[in-house]
């Protein structure tokens, strides 16, 4: 682990150039990454990120993880997927009104599997909001892509504006950069979340699919309601949240009941 000093990169261009001797970063897209079968297909499936919502929505009455309780309940099941998907919700909201800091990085393993690290989370953002032409940086150790080859500077561009500490991990075939986490946000959302939801499951204004009735309430006198077809659209949930208390598309209406 190496600790980022902005005033001395002679380290950190050090480490650089020790992994490019290995593997070198170039740009993809989400859509390019698609497309040569490096991110498996499973992630594209409609529902992917509706997972996440259905099991926020399951499981709204738990105790919340906070700064103070994240040391037991974070460990914990439910907890841990209830922990991920409001940041997973969080990170969507963020994406859509800021966007990202820096770009995540990622390597095709000796399996083939796609790994992006730090930065896992932003993949599953960039496809919820159908962002294929996200960049990231890919370590190409195969030459699998014919990309230009980045530069120190160029890389090192990607990130030297983060205003939060920074911190890498050389790995043989990439040089992981890490950013410190605001978790405050995420610890006030996984309050405001469930509140929001009056710490109930929605009411659906129709027939809830069998598979689907465990995330919705038979009472109409939750706070939250909705219309439409939830069944290939429970991924827009995590559109839904505390700031927007509305969402509506052609598909489904989400919203507080006043």
């Amino acid at each position: 682990m190496l600790y980022i000093n902005k005033n001395n990169l002679y380290p950190l261009k050090t480490q650089f150039y020790e992994v490019c001797q290995v593997s070198q970063p170039k740009i993809i897209t989400l859509g390019e990454a698609k497309n040569k079968n490096f991110i498996p297909p499973r992630f594209f499936q409609v529902n992917e990120t509706g997972y996440w919502s259905c099991h926020m929505l399951k499981h709204i009455d738990i105790e919340p993880v906070t700064a103070k309780t994240f040391g037991v309940l974070g460990g914990e099941q439910p907890h841990v997927h209830m922990f991920q998907a409001i940041k997973l919700m969080y990170l969507i909201h963020c994406f859509n009104t800021v966007g990202f800091y820096s770009l995540p990085q990622a390597i095709l393993k000796d399996t083939g599997v796609w790994k992006v690290h730090p930065g896992t989370v932003r993949v599953k953002v960039s496809i919820h909001t159908e962002t294929y032409d996200q960049k990231f940086i890919f370590w190409d150790k195969d030459n699998l892509i014919d990309s230009p080859v980045m530069s120190f500077d160029e890389w090192w561009g990607v990130f030297k504006d983060v205003p939060r500490r920074m911190w890498t991990d050389k790995l043989e075939n990439i040089l992981e950069l890490h950013v410190e986490e605001d978790r405050e946000d995420y610890y006030e959302w996984n309050e405001s979340v469930p509140s929001m939801y009056g710490y109930k499951r929605p009411y659906y204004h129709g027939s809830v699919p069998e598979e689907l009735k465990d995330c919705f309430s038979e009472s109409p006198d939750v706070p939250v309601h909705v219309e439409g077809d939830i069944k290939n659209n429970m991924k827009h949930f995590l559109d839904f949240n505390p700031v927007n208390k509305y969402f509506e598309n052609d598909n489904i209406k989400i919203y507080c009941k006043v």
